[in-house]
């Protein structure tokens, strides 16, 4: 059996015809789509823009691709209030079905557990976001240090208030058993070999000027803006966001984690289902599961690395895969996680051996996006055991508005205040 995985398209038209190229030659017989399909949020800034975009372009370019089956979760970027509709009109996985959570059979033998959820960012708040573990929530305060002079960047250390996690292990599952990766602590090196020097010299002059633009401090993951129903009893404006995002407060609210006053029903639902409740849930009672796919990745694997060789991944995931030992997991989220080309390992659990992906796609980031990625695996039909994988990447040329929505990042980033 054939798998196609994508991820991280942000609306990127060529990532998305590239992704139908890729079906017609690998002829896969399910497709998989991990999240974060929203076009650029400059251009596309409230819900109902793209929600326009999605159902003209995104859903039925997918519904014509060449697979038996096409299921497609949200990320983390993903509109909430789009979700519900989604879910309405694309139910049929021939076609294409829309799904944020829950277990599909591929066949008798091989089932896929989906998870749309990713664990609370040091970001802006965004929709698609809960708790990692059923723990006690960190509040973290951070200084951040942004200039458009050209300083070298800087970022104090966090301070933590409130009860703390425990520590996880200090050598986690991934460093003790054999076929792990073990060189993460170094920072990732970028090939840079196939990009344009004129636009890798424009990127890197934008990453320095806005890398870090004003200091302010911010409770880490614990602010920022989730969408809602258009309210036009609220006059027309925007506020700009600790991201440098305009948000339109007809289409948006802010809300505070900690304060479950400023949350809407369905986030306090969401917060308080984290994904260690989530995955315990779906599978304690349920038959051996052989595949996850999830947006975000597993902590302490190829699959959560930041530039700086930092692991964000998920905990909960961790455990979850130690206690029910999938064959495959495959994630996307952490952009710039596959950048030296690293992007599989197996890790040996008991008497299992578990493989692990990353799709590693940069939908919106000048330079990368200018190639797409996807992970191509054939499992066994009858076992879901892993028989090859390979990550495919293909050169794209610009998006059609990325010039435009670079000129907004710009215009909104010179907004924020020393």
């Amino acid at each position: 059996m054939k798998l196609l995985f994508a991820s991280d398209f942000h609306g990127n038209e060529q990532h998305i015809a590239a992704c139908c190229d890729i079906s017609q030659q690998f002829n896969p017989d399910a497709f998989i789509y991990l999240g974060d399909f929203s076009p650029n949020r400059f251009m596309y800034d409230t819900p109902a823009k793209c929600d326009e975009y999605n159902q003209r372009v995104f859903f039925p370019k997918i519904a014509s691709m060449n697979a038996k089956k096409k299921f497609v979760i949200s990320g983390n970027t993903d509109f909430h209030e789009s979700k519900n509709l989604y879910k309405q009109l694309y139910t049929d996985p021939t076609q294409v079905e829309f799904l944020t959570d829950g277990i599909r059979d591929l066949n008798e033998n091989i089932s896929v557990l989906f998870c749309s959820l990713t664990k609370y960012s040091p970001h802006s708040l965004k929709d698609g976001e809960c708790l990692d573990q059923n723990k006690p929530f960190k509040q973290k305060v951070t200084q951040r240090v942004i200039t458009t002079h050209g300083e070298n960047s800087q970022t104090s250390s966090s301070s933590e208030t409130s009860v703390s996690d425990s520590q996880h292990s200090s050598l986690p599952c991934g460093r003790q058993r054999a076929g792990s990766l073990t060189t993460m602590q170094q920072n990732i090196v970028i090939d840079e070999s196939h990009i344009d020097p004129v636009i890798l010299q424009e990127h890197n002059g934008i990453e320095k000027r806005v890398r870090v633009k004003y200091v302010k401090e911010e409770k880490i993951a614990t602010h920022g803006m989730i969408s809602k129903p258009f309210d036009p009893s609220i006059e027309q404006g925007s506020e700009l966001a600790m991201d440098a995002l305009s948000y339109d407060m007809r289409y948006f609210q802010q809300i505070d984690v900690l304060n479950h006053h400023t949350q809407p029903e369905w986030f306090q639902k969401q917060h308080a289902q984290s994904l260690e409740c989530y995955f315990n849930t779906q599978l304690q009672n349920n038959k051996r599961v052989s595949i996850w796919a999830s947006h975000g990745p597993v902590y302490n694997t190829v699959a959560d690395r930041l530039r700086s060789g930092d692991h964000v991944g998920s905990k909960a995931m961790r455990k979850a895969m130690c206690t029910y030992k999938p064959d495959l997991i495959v994630s996307g989220h952490i952009h710039e996680t596959c950048r030296d080309g690293e992007y599989k390992q197996y890790e040996q659990i008991d008497e299992e051996e578990i493989c692990i992906c990353a799709v590693g796609n940069e939908g919106l980031v000048m330079p990368f996006c200018l190639s797409a990625s996807f992970v191509l695996v054939e499992i066994n039909e009858l076992t879901g055991k892993v028989v090859h994988t390979q990550r495919k990447t293909v050169l794209v040329n610009k998006y059609d508005e990325a010039e435009l929505a670079l000129a907004k990042f710009k215009e909104t980033v010179g907004k924020i205040k020393k």
